[in-house]
């Protein structure tokens, strides 16, 4: 995902129940870890990122949101990779091929 200076990062929350949850359970905490990593990642900047996962207010909020769907003992952020700076963003961007979807052969 990338960050609104074109940071490219992965973060890998974890959560851990109270006891063992159902798979519908786990789920929708996995969506909810999702869904409140990219919005967080698309609307800060990569130090503000850095800072929120340090400080452990992403973690807040992923246990706030979370904890609605089944008990949680803790959520943690266990890694977060700097995939490409800016400028390497931009280079893999520029080097990019777009395809036409009418020069594709579709069998049929």
């Amino acid at each position: 995902m990338l960050t609104t200076d074109e940071y490219r990062i992965q973060i890998q929350p974890v959560a851990f129940t109270t006891k063992k949850a159902d798979r519908s359970q786990e789920k929708a905490i996995r969506r909810v870890m999702i869904d409140l990593v990219e919005e967080a990642a698309a609307e800060r900047t990569f130090s503000d990122l850095l800072d929120s996962v340090i400080e452990g207010t992403l973690s807040s909020a992923i246990y706030a949101d979370a904890k609605t769907i089944y008990p949680l003992r803790r959520v943690e952020v266990k890694k977060l990779t700097l995939e490409a700076r800016p400028a390497e963003v931009a280079a893999e961007e520029a080097a990019a091929v777009d395809v036409d979807e009418s020069d594709l052969a579709v069998d049929g």
